[in-house]
């Protein structure tokens, strides 16, 4: 009679435990990250809100970004640049549908408003020597208009792009890989324009376009309360800088939030610094919005 006792706990225990897992595999998570490659040169994967069916997929590789809906709704996409020479280059631009062909050249920057077809037209040149042929004809017939119409629809993608309500998945897209995944942006520098670009989009919204429990952030809080505690602000070396001059140069929004994962600490940063000075140079534009080609300790207003 103990054996079949025994036995009968043993398939009541082992029924108990299978009904558990799955109970908790019906409990679905409110949202879900997966990385499909994680290397020093390619960093993909998806960001899913479960509770509402919408997410994003992304791509960071060299010189190039993309993020786009699951639905293959372009969110950003920027291209590699195309050097004519030393001085003057080109990338192809796209923002929630608006596509320009960037310039930047000793005289200047400028944007300029191109169709599909002209974008398709350079991608998809056989060689360099074609696609600058195709780069200049755009630029001659973008010489005969008013280029306050291509700063206007600049201004406009970027309203769009702001307002987006997938852009608060890339916030917590890239909250999660930095905090929760470790993916720091001083070990992976590939992931820092995307890492950028989530913490304008966070800036632009005071912190508050995340619905991640803030409560998971508690002890990364605590712990730059910390540092205020400890260090003075006599320079812009201190960490954190100084917050009588809103923490210019620290990786986050104002003094009151420190996205640490970006540089690895909430120290002063040059090119922290040099995207603060863009942003307050030009709020609508590429080098604060989406500032491509940003380093920890270099950037440059493209």
């Amino acid at each position: 009679f103990q054996s079949a006792s025994c036995n009968m706990r043993v398939t009541c225990l082992i029924a108990a435990l299978v009904l558990c897992c799955k109970c908790s595999a019906l409990q679905p998570q409110s949202s879900g990250l997966h990385l499909t490659s994680v290397t020093d040169k390619y960093i993909s994967g998806t960001f899913t809100d479960y509770s509402n069916g919408n997410g994003i997929r992304f791509i960071c590789a060299p010189e190039s970004i993309f993020i786009a809906t699951l639905d293959n709704r372009i969110i950003v996409d920027i291209g590699k640049e195309v050097y004519s020479d030393e001085t003057e280059s080109d990338r192809i631009i796209n923002v929630e549908g608006w596509t320009f062909l960037h310039h930047k050249g000793s005289s200047g920057k400028k944007d300029i408003r191109i169709t599909t077809g002209d974008a398709y037209k350079i991608s998809s040149a056989a060689d360099d020597t074609e696609k600058l042929s195709a780069i200049k004809d755009v630029m001659d017939q973008a010489e005969k208009q008013d280029m306050n119409t291509h700063k206007e629809s600049v201004h406009s993608s970027l309203e769009t792009f702001l307002d987006d309500p997938h852009t608060k998945l890339i916030v917590e897209a890239a909250t999660i890989m930095g905090k929760v995944e470790g993916l720091y942006g001083s070990q992976y520098p590939i992931l820092l324009p995307f890492y950028a670009t989530a913490l304008r989009l966070d800036e632009a919204t005071n912190g508050q376009n995340t619905s991640l429990n803030m409560q998971q952030l508690e002890e990364e809080e605590e712990e730059n309360e910390d540092r205020e505690k400890r260090y003075t602000c006599d320079s812009y070396s201190t960490c954190p800088p100084c917050q009588n001059n809103e923490c210019l140069g620290m990786c986050g929004p104002g003094c009151w939030w420190c996205w640490s994962w970006i540089c690895g600490d909430c120290c002063y940063y040059r090119g922290c610094y040099y995207h603060d000075l863009c942003c307050g140079d030009d709020y609508w534009s590429w080098s604060c919005a989406i500032p491509f080609g940003f380093s920890c300790h270099s950037y440059y207003c493209y």
